[in-house]
């Protein structure tokens, strides 16, 4: 990661890719998930700025993906309250382009629940991509002893004395819920991807999702995938056509559409 973001006073890994073609005025950030795999939080920074440059290339967007707190090279600690600190971030470094109007964000697993969080109040995202992104955080934060071990074993949390109250600490998942969405979140083009496999978020919350957005979401379910859809080349494709129906059209975009995508 050849970049930073300054969030508060931390400087955060990023990745910029700028279209040297058919610059478009919308701005994509790609915002991460809570890794799979014992320190998965390393392989995040290998393989979404690929991810990052294929947009600014083949949808002609400047797209943006960082690291939040506590990931891979991006110092200090996971906790809701500092990652929604760090999206902020992110939509202000954004925005400050003179050559951005509107924003989208795609964002994973909790990623997603941070993207609708923080899109809810924030009339500069104009787009939202969900992608195995859950509707229900309580099958996570159940057990909190076991959830913040989860948390230190992906590579999270450095700190063995963080959080100083993990009571407070696990509080603020509960603050979150994603299926309470307000008017402006219906009044958004969306776009739901899951994978009919998934075996870290059921797929149900997909269709949760669709039926709280309403008529602006689509949705579509990859046949036979699992949770990490950055890798399967169909998914790949829906985002990128939907993004360039959004690019045509972006106050006016999707039809309610429950689609299975097979190989």
């Amino acid at each position: 990661m050849e970049s930073f973001l300054e969030s508060d006073s931390v400087s955060l890994a990023a990745h910029w890719s700028i279209p040297k073609t058919h610059t478009r005025k919308v701005g994509v950030i790609i915002i991460h998930g809570i890794p799979v795999g014992s320190n998965g939080a390393a392989t995040f920074a290998s393989s979404y700025p690929e991810l990052s440059d294929r947009l600014a290339h083949e949808n002609g967007v400047t797209s943006l993906f960082f690291l939040m707190r506590g990931t891979a090279d991006s110092p200090g600690e996971f906790s809701i309250a500092n990652w929604r600190r760090d999206i902020r971030a992110a939509v202000d470094a954004m925005s400050a382009r003179d050559d951005i109007s509107s924003i989208v964000l795609i964002a994973t697993s909790l990623g997603g629940v941070l993207a609708l969080d923080h899109a809810a109040s924030d009339d500069r995202i104009g787009g939202l991509v969900l992608i195995s992104t859950p509707s229900s955080l309580e099958s996570w934060i159940h057990n909190e002893r076991q959830f913040l071990q989860h948390v230190r074993d992906v590579g999270l949390i450095h700190d063995p004395g963080y959080p100083d109250d993990p009571g407070v600490w696990m509080q603020e998942f509960r603050t979150l819920q994603p299926l309470d969405v307000n008017n402006r979140l219906k009044s958004i083009p969306s776009l739901i991807m899951h994978g009919s496999d998934d075996d870290v978020v059921d797929v149900s919350s997909a269709h949760a999702f669709q039926n709280a957005l309403g008529e602006k979401c689509e949705k579509r379910i990859i046949e036979f995938a699992g949770h990490r859809l950055r890798y399967d080349p169909r998914a790949v494709a829906t985002l990128f056509g939907w993004l360039d129906r959004f690019l045509a059209n972006p106050g006016d975009q999707a039809l309610s559409t429950d689609t299975v995508l097979s190989s």
